[in-house]
C-alpha cells in the first residue's frame, strides 16, 4: 500500500484523518520541511518512496515536463478550501480503493467530489 505526503498547503489534519483510515501518512510540516521548494520535496518523496498529497496544481507540470525521475502525486481540488472539503476527496478515493493501489507510486490523479482521473507515468 503507498505511503503519503500531505503537502504544506493542506493542512496537516488531513494526515491524522488518513492514519484513521489505517494509511501511512504524514505532513511536510512534520519531516521538517516546511518552507522548503517543491525540488527539495520531490528529492524526498523519492527517496522515501511516498505519494504526495497536494492541492498545488504545479505539481501537475512536475509530473509530465521536469526531469525529477518518477513521483506519485494526488491533487485535490475544491472550491472550498476547507479541511472537510478535502476530507470529502479523500473519502471518495479511499472507498474507491484508489489510495490502495501500487500505481499510485508512479501516477498523478486529479481528484474533485465524487470524481477523479489518473495518469500513469510514461
Amino acid at each position: 500500500m503507498p505511503k503519503f505526503l500531505i503537502d504544506e498547503n493542506l493542512s496537516p489534519l488531513l494526515s491524522n484523518y488518513l492514519r484513521s483510515l489505517n494509511y501511512n501518512a504524514k505532513a511536510v510540516r512534520d519531516i521538517g520541511l516546511k518552507g522548503e521548494s517543491d525540488e527539495k520535496i520531490i528529492k524526498w518523496i523519492q527517496k522515501n518512496k511516498r505519494v504526495l498529497i497536494t492541492a498545488d496544481l504545479d505539481f501537475g507540470e512536475f509530473f509530465y515536463l521536469k526531469s525529477f525521475g518518477q513521483i506519485g502525486a494526488i491533487i485535490l481540488k475544491s472550491k472550498s478550501q476547507k479541511l472537510g472539503s478535502f476530507k470529502e476527496i479523500i473519502d471518495y478515493l479511499h472507498k474507491g480503493k484508489i489510495l490502495k493501489s501500487k500505481k499510485l507510486e508512479n501516477s498523478l490523479v486529479v481528484a474533485i467530489k465524487g470524481k477523479y482521473r489518473i495518469r500513469k507515468y510514461i
